[in-house]
């Protein structure tokens, strides 16, 4: 089991309190924002622009590990891919 699915069945589980629900929502959060999601590729005319999966802000340099804005791991192993379109 990874952690996520443990802090989701420990807050399912094992919560009485509103603010036990909110530490256990934000660090489902956290380790959320920790599992890199593919980035999304568009083709304009002459050049490709990348965006954060997370939050669609454009994303300035290509290969950053993490999203400047919202901090979501990001996985380019759909780079090569997409150049090819």
């Amino acid at each position: 089991m990874n952690s996520i699915a443990y802090f989701q069945q420990e807050q399912c589980r094992n919560t009485t309190t509103m603010e036990q629900m909110q530490h256990y929502g934000k660090a489902i959060f956290a380790l959320q924002k920790r599992e890199p999601k593919l980035v999304n590729h568009d083709k304009t005319f002459w050049r490709y622009s990348h965006y954060c999966p997370d939050c669609g802000d454009l994303l300035e340099r290509e290969g950053l590990k993490y999203c400047p804005r919202c901090g979501q791991a990001l996985d380019w192993s759909n780079y090569r891919e997409a150049l090819k379109r």
